[in-house]
């Protein structure tokens, strides 16, 4: 945890220096942006020296600080990227399955906290190769359409959100390939929001095609199908939480059904 967000701020900072070139005018557009950042950085880091390293050395150690997040040693991330390397050798087409990395278990965590590890360990090179190349032409369709000329006579507002959401996928991108950022309930939600943003930015300004009653039916059924089956899948542990009712609320029982962080379990003989 105390590696990622350093990883993070290093390989954007690699990214505008390669690239910075290419997008001089993101530099300009971004140099507000980037000193907002290097300031929370500094009011970060700063904070941390006072909290966690002076304070307690002026107590004479005798505050309540233990002990802090940030860490020093990588054993654990080799590990875990050690353990999905020998499953992506045992399964370089299919991979294990989605989520199947917690299917061995080990002795840290369910998930190898690297994005592009898992996704080649439990969905196979092929898909991981597709799943780049897409997100690749992601990235660059959207400098294509927000680059230093078309973004020069855009409103500040347009300006600052096209850099914004460019960096924050960059940074995300970054920081998932130390941290489970593709597995975490709340980066998911952010991922989904944030993409979400992008693709409607960047469609602001297409036509419409014309509308056609039958097929705009069958998105709508669609989606109210999909969002039914969602929350009657969920309905019977979330209502007990929402009623206030913790007696209905099971606890110590036994799950046998798929894996689920850390409950439940895939019976499966030893070996990839």
């Amino acid at each position: 945890m105390g590696v990622g967000p350093f990883i993070r701020m290093v390989g954007v900072a690699g990214l505008a220096a390669e690239y910075g070139h290419h997008l001089a005018g993101y530099r300009r557009l971004a140099r507000p942006f980037l000193l907002l950042q290097l300031k929370c950085f500094g009011c970060g880091f700063l904070a941390y020296q006072l909290l966690f390293i002076w304070l307690p050395k002026l107590n004479a150690g005798g505050g309540s600080v233990t002990e802090t997040v940030l860490r020093a040693q990588t054993h654990d991330r080799i590990y875990l990227w050690t353990h999905a390397w020998h499953m992506i050798e045992s399964h370089p087409l299919l991979g294990v399955g989605p989520m199947h990395y917690a299917w061995y278990p080990n002795n840290m965590a369910a998930h190898p906290h690297n994005s592009l590890v898992q996704l080649a360990c439990e969905w196979g090179l092929p898909a991981t190769g597709l799943i780049l190349f897409f997100l690749g032409y992601g990235l660059f369709q959207w400098l294509k359409r927000f680059n230093a000329n078309t973004l020069k006579a855009a409103p500040e507002s347009e300006q600052v959100l096209a850099v914004v959401l460019f960096f924050t996928v960059v940074a995300s991108g970054f920081y998932s390939l130390v941290d489970g950022v593709i597995v975490m309930p709340l980066s998911q939600v952010m991922m989904a929001v944030v993409l979400g943003l992008m693709l409607g930015f960047y469609q602001q300004n297409v036509v419409p095609s014309p509308r056609r009653p039958l097929s705009d039916l069958i998105h709508r059924l669609f989606a109210g199908v999909v969002l039914v089956v969602l929350v009657w899948s969920v309905l019977p542990e979330l209502l007990p939480r929402i009623l206030g009712d913790y007696d209905m609320i099971p606890t110590g029982y036994q799950v046998v059904g798929p894996r689920f962080w850390q409950e439940g379990g895939i019976s499966h003989t030893e070996g990839f």
